[in-house]
């Protein structure tokens, strides 16, 4: 019996090693035409490795889910593996960082709970990446302690609709997604918007350290309508026609960076205002 269970354990590892090596034919084919092919060519290429890539992200949320609930001799898989948790493995295994590991194993909770069925199945289905759904479980994870079922299943499929794009609209990036389902948040609760706006001045710090090398790093977290011309005035002072910093005033000549001319331009801010009778 035991030697059965071995061979077919053993059939089934040989089984996804099998796939690996036709998966890393094929897409080395795909690459080696890529360079000649024709514009539409190229963007069946693009569709084909995308839908590849996001049905390999569906099947790792799945094993972290196989991780969290196969039956196990001490307490988890992951333990009798010799890993103190699903994330230290897949960090492991995987070469994930921790937080993208912390992920992975929330996605694998969320396909076995099914909180949030929406986007559930749009993860089981690859139709959106483990790091757009990290996004959007994060969002609805902070939403569920103060709103009730309905808003959180109307949240859920909002959220999954931005991930995926529709034939209007593109798909929001990972880094675009959280601030289009907060700006979708305060379309829902206008009056939480108005609210947050007297938090954010109320919540508004500025702090500072010396490095070891004597350099100092400004931190500062300020209410939105400040921040916003406090940007407006840094990416106009870092611009490639930005004169003031530049030599002889010739922007032609500047060699700076765009983070240095920042750097610059807060600089400039804050001596001009500490030379006014007013500090």
């Amino acid at each position: 019996m035991n030697v059965s269970v071995s061979a077919a354990e053993g059939c089934k590892s040989a089984e996804v090693r099998r796939l690996q090596s036709d998966a890393d034919r094929v897409l080395t084919g795909v690459f080696a035409e890529f360079t000649s092919a024709s514009p539409r060519e190229r963007q069946r290429m693009l569709e084909a490795v995308s839908d590849y890539s996001l049905q390999h992200q569906a099947h790792l949320a799945e094993f972290a889910r196989v991780l969290e609930t196969a039956p196990s001799e001490l307490s988890t898989a992951a333990k009798d593996l010799h890993y103190p948790s699903t994330g230290v493995l897949l960090q492991h295994e995987l070469g994930y960082g921790k937080s993208a590991a912390d992920v992975l194993t929330r996605l694998g909770k969320l396909l076995e709970s099914r909180e949030y069925p929406v986007l559930a199945a749009a993860v089981e289905s690859g139709t959106v990446s483990n790091q757009q759904a990290g996004v959007i479980v994060r969002k609805l994870d902070s939403w569920r302690k103060k709103q009730d079922a309905e808003f959180l299943l109307l949240a859920d499929k909002s959220a999954v609709e931005f991930a995926e794009g529709s034939e209007d609209a593109r798909a929001w990036k990972p880094e675009s997604l959280e601030k289009a389902m907060r700006a979708w948040y305060y379309e829902q609760h206008p009056e939480e918007a108005e609210l947050t706006t007297a938090e954010q001045w109320e919540q508004r710090k500025c702090f500072g350290r010396m490095l070891q090398d004597g350099r100092v790093k400004i931190d500062a977290v300020i209410p939105a309508d400040e921040g916003a011309a406090v940007l407006q005035f840094l990416d106009a002072n870092a611009s490639p026609k930005a004169r003031f910093g530049a030599p002889n005033g010739d922007p032609d000549q500047d060699q700076r960076t765009r983070t240095q001319k920042m750097a610059d331009a807060f600089m400039l801010a804050f001596t001009t205002a500490a030379k006014t009778k007013e500090t």
